[in-house]
């Protein structure tokens, strides 16, 4: 192989990111075939002339357009008939240079067998035809530079196929010694720890290992490997496939010439409303530029990155970039193509002691664990945790926290009761609006039972409730748990811890029942400011609805009167139609009287307004 690849970034979103040095100009770069998108899409080498790499088309379809197809079980004579018309040049004891006609099978006469004769290839040779038996044919020379081109395409491609599922991409640079550099989708590499705590020391150490896959069609040997933990956008793009853009179909012009016709002559004035008539305009419109961009290529750093075997001393350093964690392993790696390799990246010490974890979602799983002094800032991965040599168990290692659970604890039981109160703690009238202050407290009852001989420090986790705050103060808050730590003794014990939720609630007063408001008196919520300030407003409201009722007994009434009205001058009209002067004069008097007793209405709806808006007012 011309090149090496010298450097290689390999991310935990499963990319990777090659950098290599070319020995010559011309060389071959295997890919896996579903990788050749995000080759094609990345690809940079100094001083590219071309990359050449066979089209993203099936077998049969090349084979069709070379028109050429060879048999494997007769080869010779599938080949010849590809070559039926073209002049060749053919050796067997002596040299023959002509077209060839076809293939022929001919009997032998001296064998009576109708199935023994010899193939034989048939040639014009100047104006004779020759029958050359295949089986003494030494050497064909190909003289059509055509067929030749073709017979290139098919044996590349039949070679093609040995290695199903590798694309070779052809590079010419004008460079000697030139860079190449490309991003391909790589298996994601993964991160696992082995966790050893001494009781003795009351110490913890972490050794941090990576599982790298070498999934490329190529061998990685002595390259610097980084590891990232980052994750840069990344996407696949068809730029393999050949992609052909539909073009419009414009018929065929099939109908003759019409001939052409004199017309009279047209005024311009009348020429330009007709223009108008059937929407013509004439407009004259400037050249647009269009915005261009451009691209550079800048020059990359490469990375001092390393593989050894296992060891328990730090083989990597580590970068880190916001939460981004970069491992640059430190000696040369070789991983050959289709292997894993296990990489140390660190070891590191931390002070801790075990405990037994307990969280009120999971209260009958209390769990072995290790806490630590601080936080971990270590990346997810699981782990296989040693107690003094001994293996304890599998845990998963969690960024930010500062425990590692790793087996069911045996020893404690823990029962859990939780009691839900409500209390009224203050009440204020303003205006017409009453506000209550309450108090909700949730008081958690854990009943322990320790069954071993020995004093056990106990983490307990009590899932948080929205709005309530714990009267004992935590050693520690997390997104979803108050946290409390305490030595539990032999034999059974209970702890009590109370979240409190204050909250206020408003309502009218006047959507209050009076049994509500007794009661309230009664047990001594109200105080007698607050018991007047109900009272009155209690008081306003009947008043108010008393005199509603008189409004609604007077509008009623207002009502009859305008109907009777009505009727009245019905009467007065018809009286005075027939004359009937006395009776239409008593009907008169009738509705002068109806107008003053409305008049007298209105007056009381008026000041009965007045009245119902003044209390409203008050309360």
């Amino acid at each position: 192989m011309n090149f090496q690849i010298k450097n290689i970034t390999l991310y935990k979103s499963g990319i990777g990111f090659f950098i290599g040095k070319c020995s010559k100009k011309e060389f071959v770069l295997p890919v896996n075939e579903n990788d050749v998108d995000d080759i094609l899409k990345s690809l940079s080498v100094d001083g590219l002339k071309s990359v050449t790499f066979s089209a993203a088309e099936g077998k049969d379809c090349i084979k069709r357009k070379i028109g050429m197809d060879i048999e494997v079980e007769s080869a010779f004579i599938s080949f010849s008939k590809h070559l039926i018309g073209l002049t060749i040049e053919i050796e067997t004891d002596k040299i023959y240079k002509g077209k060839v006609l076809g293939i022929d099978f001919l009997l032998l006469d001296d064998i009576d067998d109708e199935e023994s004769g010899v193939d034989v290839l048939i040639i014009q040779e100047k104006n004779t035809i020759q029958h050359l038996p295949i089986s003494r044919i030494k050497r064909i020379k190909i003289l059509d530079e055509m067929i030749q081109k073709d017979l290139d395409v098919f044996l590349e491609l039949e070679a093609s196929t040995r290695k199903a599922g590798v694309t070779n991409l052809s590079v010419i640079t004008t460079k000697d010694d030139a860079n190449i550099q490309w991003v391909a989708p790589v298996s994601a590499w993964r991160l696992s720890y082995r966790v050893q705590y001494s009781q003795e020391k009351n110490s913890t150490d972490f050794t941090g290992i990576a599982i790298v896959d070498n999934t490329t069609g190529i061998d990685w040997e002595k390259i610097k490997l980084q590891l990232v933990t980052g994750r840069p956008v990344s996407f696949k793009h068809d730029l393999h496939t050949p992609h052909y853009v539909d073009r419009p179909l414009i018929s065929r012009e099939e109908t003759g010439i019409s001939p052409l016709l004199a017309q009279a002559a047209v005024r311009s004035n009348d020429l330009r409303k007709k223009s108008e008539q059937y929407g013509l305009r004439h407009s004259k419109q400037s050249p647009k530029t269009l915005p261009t961009t451009g691209l550079s290529l800048e020059g990359r750093i490469g990375w001092d990155i390393t593989r050894d075997v296992m060891k328990t001393v730090s083989t990597a350093s580590q970068d880190e970039l916001a939460a981004t964690v970069t491992y640059q392993v430190v000696k040369p790696v070789t991983i050959n193509r289709s292997e894993s390799s296990l990489i140390p990246l660190f070891n590191k010490s931390m002070k801790g002691e075990l405990c037994v974890v307990i969280r009120d979602d999971r209260i009958e799983d209390g769990m072995d664990a290790i806490l630590f002094s601080k936080d971990l800032d270590l990346e997810k991965g699981v782990a296989t945790v040693h107690i003094d040599d001994i293996f304890a168990g599998d845990a998963m290692i969690v960024r930010g926290t500062d425990y590692l659970a790793f087996r069911i604890n045996q020893d404690i039981n823990t029962i859990k009761y939780v009691e839900q109160t409500s209390k009224t703690l203050s009440v204020s009238v303003k205006k017409n609006q009453m506000y209550q202050k309450f108090s909700q407290i949730a008081t958690y009852n854990f009943k322990f039972l320790n069954i071993s001989d020995k004093k056990m420090p106990i983490v307990l986790e009590i899932g948080k409730l929205a709005e309530y705050k714990p009267k004992i103060k935590p050693i520690k808050e997390t997104t979803n748990f108050y946290r409390y730590k305490f030595d539990l003794e032999p034999g059974s014990s209970e702890k009590t811890f109370t979240f409190t939720k204050i909250y206020l609630t408003s309502l009218y007063v006047r959507n209050l029942s009076e049994d509500v408001v007794k009661e309230m008196i009664k047990d001594g919520t109200l105080d007698d400011k607050n018991e007047r300030l109900v009272l009155k407003i209690f008081a306003n409201l009947r008043k108010i609805a008393q005199k509603e009722n008189e409004l609604t007994a007077i509008e009623k009434e207002i009502d009859y009167e305008y109907s009777n009205q009505e009727r009245l001058r019905d009467n007065i009209t018809v009286l005075q139609e027939i004359l009937q002067a006395a009776e239409r004069n008593s009907y008169i008097e009738r509705l002068k009287i109806s107008e003053k007793h409305l008049e007298d209405l209105e007056s009381e709806v008026k000041e009965l307004t007045q009245d119902i808006k003044k209390l409203r007012t008050k309360i």
